[in-house]
């Protein structure tokens, strides 16, 4: 499968971009990359939320502190705290780790051909498609 743009070009212009820490950022990234896609070897932890229909990571502290972001266990808290106040994520506590709820698959009709479609809709690109009130950096 080809790297995808996980960036979303539409956050640099957007109110939450100032309101968004950088770890928290971080973070979030690491999640999306790793958010499960039915693949082989996946955890059976996000493969029972994405057969429900969500994207979603499953991933202990230690990984995260390991491979997403270098902080402490309390500063990890807060960052993940960060992601659900600001409308990203979700979570699910689960054994040693966390399930991540990013959004969801949705179906629906091609508006050219009219065949079914299935596409993944995270929840922040919902966030950034909604009218925003200006917010100037302090």
């Amino acid at each position: 499968m080809p790297e995808r743009d996980l960036l979303d070009r539409r956050l640099i212009d957007h109110p939450l971009f100032y309101r968004w820490g950088a770890d928290s950022q971080k973070l979030y990234y690491w999640l999306r990359r790793h958010a499960c896609q039915g693949e082989a070897g996946a955890p059976a932890e996000a493969l029972v939320w994405y057969r429900q229909g969500y994207l979603a990571t499953y991933a202990t502290a230690d990984r995260l502190m390991t491979q997403a972001v270098p902080v402490s266990k309390n500063t990890l808290t807060k960052l993940i705290d960060e992601l659900r106040q600001l409308g990203i994520v979700q979570t699910r506590a689960h054994g040693r780790g966390y399930v991540f709820l990013l959004g969801e698959w949705l179906t629906g009709l091609g508006p050219v051909a009219g065949r079914p479609l299935t596409y993944a809709a995270f929840y922040l690109d919902g966030l950034l498609a909604e009218p925003a009130l200006p917010a100037a950096p302090s």
